[in-house]
């Protein structure tokens, strides 16, 4: 799924002194002799191609510093979008959620900047053109004054007259908001693995959400600059017959909740470490 950063080494070795290690090697899929390859992906958790005799498997190590993650739900979620094949199939959740074993995907690369954005493009109109309303009406909503309030809680930030005063204008944004559609919020395109047939990984903070702010969150995670920005929301807009200006406008005046959302965890993943 990403490219490999290490050199093979059994799984007793890489994992053999976790508590949950037992558990990954009881599983029928899993013979004695399977090991792993650590792989360039992921800033928090650990992934792995996994090997077993000759089938292949995306291992996730979930860190202990990761947050405001509900797995169940995730699980939950990831099961909706396997029934609309945009995602591998989740072959097991660890009881503990300390691990998740899904099926391998090969990994295809994007070979031009239009070709990335084209990619990005065609998964973001996929993802909020799913009937998820109508199918999933338990999907989880994105809330953002409470995620920003909780990231603060959790590490201990003080809170100064312009911290207050940022908070207060993305409540007063965010309460203007109606969302409507399922947004990724952390679409690098590392997490498409392809795009004929589309293929997404990485839903952890995915929820009810709404265009712009999927959109601004999807510029921020690739770091696009000024001429980037416009051209995806200019492929974006011809996708779903907008204006792009107005796409581009929406776009724009979600950013700065998005950055605000990064800075706070940040915080929260730096006080964790």
């Amino acid at each position: 799924m990403a490219k490999c950063s290490s050199q093979p080494s059994s799984i007793r070795r890489l994992f053999g002194h976790y508590p949950w290690f037992s558990e990954l090697q009881s599983l029928s899929c899993i013979d004695e002799n399977a090991f792993a390859i650590e792989l360039q992906a992921g800033a928090i958790n650990q992934n792995y191609q996994l090997v077993s005799g000759t089938q292949q498997y995306f291992l996730k190590v979930f860190s202990d510093t990761e947050v405001m993650v509900n797995r169940l739900q995730q699980c939950q979620l990831m099961e909706w979008l396997t029934q609309h094949q945009l995602t591998p199939n989740t072959i097991y959740l660890s009881q503990g959620n300390h691990f998740q074993l899904d099926v391998w995907v090969s990994h295809q690369t994007p070979k031009s900047e239009t070709d990335k954005l084209e990619w990005l493009t065609t998964a973001l109109v996929t993802l909020h053109q799913l009937p998820v309303l109508q199918e999933y009406p338990d999907c989880p909503r994105l809330n953002l004054p409470e995620i920003w309030h909780q990231y603060i809680d959790a590490s201990e930030l003080p809170l100064t007259p312009e911290m207050e005063k940022r908070l207060k204008e993305g409540e007063a944004y965010w309460r203007e908001q109606t969302p409507t559609v399922l947004g990724h919020h952390d679409l690098h395109i590392e997490h498409l693995l392809s795009n004929q047939p589309l293929c997404i990984i990485d839903f952890e903070y995915a929820a009810l959400s709404t265009e712009a702010f999927d959109l601004a969150s999807t510029v921020a995670i690739n770091q696009f600059d000024s001429r980037q920005q416009y051209q995806l929301c200019e492929y974006y807009s011809i996708a779903t017959n907008r204006k792009k200006e107005s796409v581009y406008r929406e776009m724009l005046d979600a950013m700065p909740w998005v950055n605000l959302t990064h800075e706070l965890w940040q915080h929260l993943i730096q006080k964790r470490q």
